[in-house]
């Protein structure tokens, strides 16, 4: 890994920006920023470690906002060894910002893994940065657990929220919920009052909730389709209301597994890109070879055939990491490289409000980047100026 003054110029590359791809231009990263944008030089640049980008992808690195852990680890793990597992694997499929994706035990009243989260946000812990924490649950509707075992399944509590707000104070960045179980909208209030991102999620509200829900504070629904109410012509649920609102925001798994290709391509010609957040929806197993298991959050969990499942079946999160779910997203939607790019990088960035640091290659911004060869395997990824991995990486061949 580089220290913070080593400057980079990553030589005539096709970069891709949220608008077009521009090709044979040379980026310069100088002390953690993108320095300048120009058309290649062959000779003449000095003082910079020559990146050789030629038939390359120059990327804006990845935001992941809703991941739970991935080569072989999970938030929940609460071991720093854990953390600095699931940053590095994260960045090795191109990724530089992930929200800490993770929820709450039934017994569970010291909260030490998101103690463990507070103190690492932001920092350098080997690969992509922890830029927040997202609470997935536990005020979720049992019915619609979907991976998760009962344990994890709480009623409202307003007082023990208040406790996690004590604990992360403005590192908590979205909470997903179900409005039939935060009765009277009274966390959402809260949590959007503090400049949260409430989601719905593991819900089987119906429409007329759903409605009232984004009246009050919730702006975004988390793996859209999953875990929720399905779409019905007499009863649109959650999902036809987020569909027809133009200030909701949706997630997307688009390993080929939780969404039908249809649904992604209906998904795209109904929200603007601005609106659709791809996520990984990682586990422990995503990243890793196929048949290894671990225990998560509803049991014994296994990838098998590109899918990570409970023993019953059920989907437990997706297998692949970001780059991967890029390239199954250009498959399976058939959209452009530059659109899916776009959903996974700055359509993130703009939900969190970094998008004037983070998510896209410009001038001045964070030099998050990802290089990627034409099959959109990963190459490079710098966060904020810093070299994490190259294409021997070793969790990057685990991943490719």
């Amino acid at each position: 890994m580089s220290s913070n003054n080593t400057s980079y110029c990553l030589s005539n590359g096709n970069v891709i920006f949220t608008n077009a791809i521009a090709p044979n231009l040379d980026v310069l990263i100088r002390e953690n920023k993108i320095f300048a944008i120009q058309p290649h030089q062959p000779t003449g640049i000095t003082r910079y470690i020559i990146i050789d980008a030629t038939d390359k992808y120059i990327s804006p690195g990845f935001i992941d906002v809703h991941i739970q852990g991935c080569g072989g680890a999970d938030f929940l793990d609460d071991s720093d060894d854990a953390l600095e597992t699931i940053s590095r694997t994260s960045a090795s499929g191109g990724t530089t910002s992930i929200l800490a994706t993770t929820t709450i035990r039934k017994n569970d009243n010291e909260f030490s893994h998101l103690k463990r989260l507070k103190k690492v946000v932001n920092q350098n812990i080997g690969g992509a940065k922890i830029i927040g924490v997202h609470l997935e649950g536990p005020y979720i509707n049992e019915k619609m657990k979907g991976g998760f075992s009962t344990n994890f399944v709480k009623k409202q509590s307003v007082k023990e929220f208040k406790n996690i707000l004590d604990i992360l104070g403005s590192d908590l960045k979205m909470i997903t919920l179900a409005p039939e179980v935060d009765k009277d909208f009274k966390i959402t209030k809260l949590a959007h009052t503090q400049g949260i991102i409430v989601s719905i999620g593991h819900s089987e509200a119906d429409y007329e909730l759903t409605k009232k829900a984004f009246e009050s504070g919730v702006t975004h629904v988390t793996h859209l389709f999953n875990a929720m109410r399905g779409l019905h012509h007499r009863e649109p649920g959650i999902i036809g209301a987020a569909l027809t609102d133009n200030n909701v925001s949706v997630q997307i798994i688009a390993d080929g597994y939780h969404l039908h290709k249809t649904i992604l391509k209906i998904i795209y010609k109904l929200k603007k890109r601005d609106k659709i957040i791809l996520i990984t929806d990682g586990t422990a197993p995503t990243g890793l070879k196929e048949g290894m298991t671990f225990e998560g959050v509803g049991g014994t969990i296994k990838c098998e055939k590109g899918a990570i499942k409970l023993k019953d079946g059920t989907l437990a999160g997706s297998a692949l990491l970001m780059n991967q779910m890029v390239r199954s997203l250009i498959n399976l939607a058939d959209i452009s490289i530059k659109d899916a790019i776009y959903i996974a990088s700055i359509a993130p960035a703009k939900l969190l409000g970094i998008d004037a640091t983070k998510g896209s290659i410009a001038r001045g911004k964070d030099a998050d980047i990802t290089i990627l060869d034409k099959d959109l395997n990963v190459i490079e990824t710098f966060v904020e100026g810093k070299r994490i991995c190259n294409a021997s990486f070793s969790s990057h061949k685990i991943a490719t």
